[in-house]
C-alpha cells in the first residue's frame, strides 16, 4: 500500500510511504507560478489507484495572508484535487491541526518540524537542511499520518461484527 502526503502550494512537496517506509520525497512541479497539473499527473500515474491513497492538507483562507496568497493557495489546491480525481485515486483531505496533533508537532514551529523529521528519517536529513524545506517535512508527516490513519481504518474494519 502506498500513502502519498501532499503539502499544497507553489513551494509545496509530496512524499510517498510504501508499505510504511518513506520511499519518495519531491517538490511539487511548478510552471508559471502555479502547480503544473500535467507534470503532477505524470508523476502520480506511476501509482495504481487500487494500491494508493492520497492525503492532501486541507487548506483554507487565512485573513492575515492576504487575498492574493489565499487565491494562489486555493488555485493550487484545486489543481491538485483535479489531478488526483482525474487519476481516480482515493483522496483524504486532512486539516493541518488534525495531522499535526496526531504527529505530535502541533506546538512546534516550522524549523522544529524539520528537526523532528530529520530525526525520524536520518537518511533523508539533507533534504530538510534549508529553512524553506519545511514544506518537504510537512509532506512527509502528512504521509506518515496517512499510514497511521490507514492502519487504524484497516483495524477498525477488521473488528466490525
Amino acid at each position: 500500500m502506498n500513502v502519498i502526503g501532499i503539502d499544497p502550494g507553489v513551494t509545496g512537496a509530496w512524499a510517498v510511504h510504501e508499505n510504511g517506509l518513506l520511499d519518495i520525497l519531491a517538490d511539487l512541479p511548478v510552471l508559471g507560478g502555479r502547480i503544473d497539473g500535467g507534470a503532477l499527473a505524470h508523476e502520480l500515474k506511476a501509482f495504481h489507484p487500487d494500491h494508493t491513497v492520497i492525503y492532501l492538507e486541507d487548506t483554507h483562507a487565512m485573513p492575515k495572508n492576504g487575498s492574493i496568497a489565499s487565491f494562489s493557495l486555493g488555485l493550487n489546491t484545486g489543481i491538485i484535487i483535479g489531478v488526483v480525481q482525474s487519476l481516480r485515486h482515493p483522496l483524504v483531505r486532512v486539516r493541518p491541526a488534525t495531522w499535526k496533533s496526531k504527529m505530535s508537532v502541533s506546538r512546534l514551529d516550522k524549523n522544529a518540524i524539520r528537526g523532528v523529521v530529520r530525526e525520524l528519517y536520518p537518511a533523508y536529513a539533507d533534504r530538510f537542511a534549508r529553512v524553506k524545506d519545511h514544506n518537504r517535512a510537512e509532506a512527509v508527516l502528512i504521509s506518515r499520518y496517512g499510514v497511521a490513519h490507514q492502519l487504524q481504518e484497516e483495524n477498525s474494519l477488521a473488528w466490525t461484527p
